[in-house]
Order: structure tokens, then C-alpha cells, then sequence
């Protein structure tokens, strides 16, 4: 794993596999590190990065804007043929991506296996 952001309460760590991009999202994901997250994700899509998978497992919180990045992020990768989904959410973040409404149009997958044999 590549170490793209670290702040005291948060850190974002990407893995690039075979056909998507694993982003490992710890601790508090809010509007102090969305302007670091939004250009590391940029970043990886210059690369063309088109398939993303969201590893919440560990993430404690999400805000507005947070929640506005992962869903415009979508739009785009639907635009490029890409995906995008959520794995392991913790109950807390499930909730707040069916609240959102995002689980409805984000695929939620439950463990890696799930995600691995989606693209396979």
C-alpha cells in the first residue's frame, strides 16, 4: 500500500491490483482533508485510474462534503466506463451511505473476496 495522506485523525492509503484501485480510508473523513483526498483520487485518475473500491471499515466519520466527493467521483467513473464501490463499511458508515441514498446506486460489497470476483 502507498501512503497518499496522513493527518492525526485521518489517513488514506491507496494499493493498486490487477483491475481496480483499493483506497483505504482510517479514521475521520471530513471537510479538513477533503481538498488532499479530492487531488490524490485526481491524481490517480490522470493515471487512468477508472475503477475504485472504498475500504470504510475503519473509517469513523463522513460529512456533507465528503459524502458530495464520493458521489461525484462516481459520475465520472460511470463517464469513463469506470466503477466505483464501498467495502466493509462499519455500521455507522452503512448507515450513513443508506441515509445518503448512496448504497442505492454505489455497490456495497462486504469483504474482498466479493470485490475480487466482481472483476474477475
Amino acid at each position: 500500500m502507498v501512503m497518499l495522506i496522513n493527518f492525526d485523525d485521518f489517513s488514506m492509503e491507496s494499493q493498486d491490483r490487477l483491475h481496480y484501485h483499493l483506497i483505504t480510508i482510517v479514521g475521520s473523513f471530513n471537510i479538513k482533508c477533503l481538498v488532499e483526498a479530492r487531488n490524490e483520487i485526481t491524481n490517480l485518475l490522470d493515471l487512468s485510474a477508472k475503477n475504485f473500491i472504498f475500504n470504510l471499515e475503519k473509517c469513523t466519520e463522513m460529512d456533507s462534503s465528503t459524502i458530495g466527493m464520493l458521489s461525484n467521483l462516481y459520475k465520472k467513473l460511470l463517464e469513463r466506463d469506470g466503477s466505483m464501490g464501498i467495502l466493509a463499511p462499519s455500521a455507522q458508515m452503512e448507515r450513513l451511505l443508506h441515509e445518503t441514498g448512496l448504497d442505492k446506486i454505489i455497490p456495497i460489497y462486504s469483504c474482498l473476496e466479493e470485490v475480487e470476483s466482481f472483476y474477475d
